[in-house]
């Protein structure tokens, strides 16, 4: 997985975080998630290829004591980009969540997606999957002079930081999603419609196949 993500640094413009090479991905593995029981990353693999990972996603931020978890990071590696990968990802893991302990879930009551304001297909694909606008944080972050920072601010307060000459490190407006368990009833139907969509070129590159794929997860590992 580290050797994939670094072959794909565009996948890190969105986030936080730097590229990773393959080295650092693995300590970032084995000194930030594996000691950290509320931090999970899965790495998706399409059932035809199962040999290549198709992406890679996880949650963050989990409470056992108040029901709760982030999805993230999720990334989709680009030969699986605009297929039905994104979706069997995310639909797996809120199923996961938010389905109960006699449906083989977590019941959960609570699970949150964040994204930059300007990511447009992130917070895009996140109502498609049911998740529901909440509010927008603004100035969440400082990111690194390599990102895309938000365009936005109040009464022309950046136009007049920028007229002073002051350099400044970009900053993000989060937009904050959720889909809550009382919501999961009607929305579960609505993940699942979008499981269920299959992705024609797709399944014409995979010699015919005649049934959808759906992702399937394994626990990532440094290996």
């Amino acid at each position: 997985m580290g050797a994939k993500l670094e072959a794909n640094p565009d996948l890190y413009l969105w986030t936080s975080a730097e590229p990773r090479t393959a080295e650092n991905f693995a300590h970032f593995y084995k000194t930030v998630v594996d000691p950290n029981p509320g931090f999970v990353l899965f790495a998706a693999f399409e059932k035809t290829r199962p040999e290549d990972p198709a992406g890679m996603i996880g949650l963050q931020g989990t409470s056992i004591i108040h029901l709760k978890a982030e999805v993230g990071p999720v990334f989709v590696f680009p030969e699986w980009q605009r297929t039905h990968v994104a979706t069997n990802m995310i639909g797996l893991l809120l199923h996961w969540c938010l389905d109960s302990a006699e449906q083989d879930g977590l019941g959960l009551r609570r699970v949150t997606w964040e994204a930059s304001q300007e990511n447009e297909a992130s917070i895009r694909i996140a109502k498609r999957m049911g998740f529901v606008y909440e509010g927008t944080l603004r100035w969440h972050g400082v990111l690194a002079a390599s990102k895309v920072g938000t365009k936005d601010a109040r009464n022309g307060g950046m136009a007049l930081l920028e007229a002073s000459q002051k350099t400044f490190a970009p900053g993000r407006h989060t937009v904050l999603l959720s889909v809550c368990w009382d919501d999961w009833i009607l929305t579960r139907k609505q993940v699942d419609m979008q499981m269920a969509r299959v992705d024609h070129d797709f399944l014409k590159s995979a010699k015919g196949a005649a049934i959808p794929c759906r992702a399937a997860y394994r626990r990532e590992g440094v290996d």
